[in-house]
């Protein structure tokens, strides 16, 4: 049996500091703790969970939405492979999702129908009459997705694995894809700045290691974020009349980074991240359809018959005389 799984990936349960509805918090904290490096455990469930209390978008039982939850993730600085927002039925392919990213990138999964749950091993299932619940995807093998579940009973002692029909019957209606960042990110003070480790800051230009500017608004939301210190800018902020590459913002500036991109509008006032998979993979399909043209052209060219005009009176006049002198000088 192959087994493919992330390297720091933990199995925590989500019965932690007297709270029993952060299910979503305890697979965000896995998932966290696999894109950065450094395994989940309990204090770093709590952090989230008071992290998104403060900000009013997590109950005090610890109960929160996935939508909540990638407001969160992005305004922390994560990079974001692919997002489908709640919707009681699916916006997308949610097995192909799990095909394509499951054992290489971590996976928030939020389902409706919870009590389904059941881990193909062990027989063992989650609790009766749980519906709405969040838990994380970590890798795959033969039998099943193995995942982080924080209800399972067996949580701490082992991952659970659900196959594909087990996910199908408690409903997925939410899913996050984060990527891979190399280094721990902190949770930010409430309020405060923080200039990235190995960045430099004169009070107007925000430097990255590699000489690039961040300034305006984007360095003003690099500061006020747990900003990676790898996630350094690609080009300088510049102008564009299709931010986002998706013609839904408009005109404004944009600045890519490594793991993400930033825009800005004149009717957003304030900057916002931009999805760097939706825009590349725009520009991949952009640049795919750019080369079946140009294909499309060389192949009328090569089949396209020559043209040719036909010769002038003097014209003819000058070929025979040319040959006629030709003549004469090859007899002598």
């Amino acid at each position: 049996m192959y087994t493919l799984i992330l390297p720091n990936a933990a199995h925590m349960t989500e019965f932690v500091g007297g709270l029993n509805g952060d299910c979503v918090e305890t697979a965000m904290a896995v998932a966290c703790g696999i894109a950065r490096g450094a395994p989940a455990n309990a204090e770093s469930i709590l952090a989230i969970v008071h992290s998104m209390q403060a900000e009013g978008i997590s109950s005090a039982n610890g109960e929160t939405t996935i939508n909540a939850a990638h407001d969160w993730l992005v305004q922390q600085g994560y990079a974001i492979v692919a997002y489908v927002p709640y919707a009681e039925q699916f916006g997308g392919d949610w097995l192909a999702l799990l095909r394509q990213h499951a054992g290489y990138h971590p996976i928030v999964l939020n389902v409706a129908n919870g009590q389904a749950l059941v881990d193909v091993e062990t027989g063992i299932a989650d609790e009766p009459r749980l519906h709405y619940h969040g838990l994380a995807v970590v890798g795959r093998q033969e039998d099943g997705y193995i995942c982080a579940d924080g209800d399972n009973h067996e949580v701490m002692d082992r991952f659970q694995i659900y196959p594909a029909s087990t996910i199908e019957a408690a409903q997925p209606c939410g899913m996050i894809v984060l990527g891979m960042n190399a280094h721990p990110i902190a949770l930010p003070a409430s309020g405060g700045t923080a200039i990235p480790d190995g960045w430099h800051d004169d009070g107007e230009t925000l430097t990255a290691p590699n000489g690039v500017p961040v300034i305006h608004g984007f360095r003003d939301w690099v500061l006020s974020h747990a900003w990676n210190p790898d996630d350094w800018p690609l080009v300088p902020e510049y102008h564009t009349e299709d931010v986002g590459n998706d013609g839904t913002h408009g005109g404004g500036a944009q600045q890519e980074f490594r793991y993400s991109a930033l825009g800005w509008t004149p009717a957003s006032k304030d900057p916002f991240p931009l999805w760097i998979g939706s825009m590349w993979r725009q520009s991949q399909d952009r640049l795919a359809a750019a080369q079946q043209q140009i294909a499309t052209l060389k192949q009328q060219i090569t089949t396209m018959p020559q043209a040719t005009a036909p010769l002038t009176t003097q014209q003819e006049a000058d070929l025979a005389a040319m040959a006629a002198l030709r003549k004469a000088v090859l007899s002598h």
